[in-house]
């Protein structure tokens, strides 16, 4: 029996707990996971772990739930119960029959996007006494909504702030049509930069206007951690052409339009508003690209759902977006990671692939067009026996979606044809199970 109220949350290692109580309220999804930790260590004589939940708030008896959630296995309906969590794989989740009505009853509530927006944004500012959240305290938080899910439900987190009663005099001024609201509201979006160097350099306009490249050099100072980024050579020839497309109209010829010049001289609001929104873009960024937990490619689990970066981090590879954001990946040891998306409607002409499902053990891939059955970029697939490549195939069913791993194929014999692009059938390393062929077949 372990009591979890403060002095057993950490450093407890006693295999033999089977029963945990909760004693102590929590709304972190870290420190929920935390306290049940202490009963989650494996023993050969404890097949099961007992939770009694004293301080469970009705408002957040989802926190306990979602923080058991694998968010890897979503694919395959059979191992998900009517709640629709899933817990990891081997594990299971027993709830008495009046807590589940109970669970059921608050998860068919119709809250609104803005309600849970407003209640999250009004806890967070309890939590941090009274000031206004900013951006950044949304970070890393589970039990929050993101920013874009505040963006979606306000239209900005400006909007935000005038709607809940904490924006400043200037913030209410600004209008909609304003050169300033949109500056602010487009920076709000993560522009899947493959580098940190346009965020570097719109850091540096806006707070060394007069001197960037002395303001690009600040920037990492400032934050030391992107030094694994920090371009060798000062080119930034690119990076203004990133804020060109992502700014429209608001940045030209390399510098801002002239009203935001302005107020970024007579106002340092906008400078630190701005420093606000791409902290938590490059926050998340730097996780994605340089914290991945390494691992094995024999520990991917078949028909399992994997995001890029966490494949990449499979193959014992950080995750880099200037190398790894294509469809067919050569990594260590002779592994090639392939992606393919089954809708491809929404793409331009070019990334319009035909990639299907012939049947539950083969499946037709078509390559990108500069890949040949005669050139390197073909053969190293076409080949792969005699090479000793290992293929690996993933599937999405469109774009921003998870992709299932399929296992290792090989190149079915006579199983090719055409050229730039060519289509290959691979034949699967096992038969896939109807229903998970039906999910990655939905449109």
């Amino acid at each position: 029996m372990a009591l979890c109220c403060r002095c057993l949350n950490e450093g407890i290692d006693i295999p033999e707990i089977n029963s945990i109580l909760f004693l102590r309220p929590t709304e972190s999804p870290g420190l929920f996971l935390q306290q049940l930790g202490r009963g989650l260590r494996l023993n050969p004589d404890t097949e099961v772990l007992t939770v009694i939940d004293f301080v469970g708030h009705h408002k957040n008896a989802w926190l306990a739930l979602k923080s058991l959630q694998d968010y890897h296995r979503t694919l395959d309906s059979t191992s998900t119960d009517t709640l629709g969590i899933t817990p990891p794989k081997n594990c299971e989740i027993i709830l008495e029959d009046k807590t589940k009505e109970i669970l059921l009853k608050i998860q068919s509530l119709n809250r609104t996007k803005v309600d849970t927006c407003r209640e999250a944004y009004e806890r967070l500012k309890m939590e941090l006494n009274g000031t206004p959240p900013r951006p950044i305290d949304l970070w890393g938080r589970d039990d929050m909504p993101s920013l874009k899910e505040f963006r979606d439900a306000f239209g900005s987190w400006v909007d935000c702030r005038i709607a809940l009663g904490d924006a400043t005099d200037w913030e209410i001024q600004l209008q909609k049509d304003s050169a300033i609201y949109r500056f602010l509201k487009r920076v709000e979006v993560d522009w899947q930069a493959q580098r940190v160097t346009p965020y570097a350099l719109l850091w540096a306009l806006c707070n060394y206007p007069s001197d960037y490249d002395l303001g690009f050099e600040k920037f990492f100072e400032r934050n030391p951690l992107w030094q694994v980024e920090k371009p060798q050579t000062k080119n930034y020839g690119k990076a203004f052409k990133t804020l060109e497309n992502k700014l429209p109209d608001l940045f030209i010829n390399q510098s801002f339009i002239t009203e935001l010049q302005q107020e970024l001289k007579q106002n340092s609001l906008l400078s630190q508003f701005i420093e606000d929104r791409i902290t938590y873009t490059l926050l998340s960024d730097y996780r994605i690209r340089h914290c991945g937990n390494l691992r094995k490619p024999e520990d991917l689990i078949l028909y399992d759902e994997y995001r890029r970066n966490e494949i990449i981090n499979y193959f014992t590879t950080q995750y880099d977006p200037s190398k790894h954001n294509f469809g067919v990946i050569k990594l260590l040891n002779k592994h090639i990671v392939m992606l393919a998306k089954i809708d491809t409607s929404d793409a331009q002409d070019k990334f319009q692939y035909e990639n299907k499902f012939l049947d539950n053990q083969h499946f037709s891939w078509q390559s990108q067009n500069k890949q040949r059955q005669d050139n390197e970029a073909g053969r190293e697939i076409l080949e792969h026996r005699e090479r000793g490549n290992i293929l690996h195939l993933f599937v999405q069913p469109g774009s921003h979606k998870s992709a299932c791993y399929l296992g290792i194929v090989n190149v079915k014999p006579e199983g090719v044809s055409g050229n730039a692009p060519m289509t290959v059938i691979f034949t699967l390393s096992q038969s896939i199970p109807q229903q998970i062929m039906k999910n990655l077949n939905k449109n």
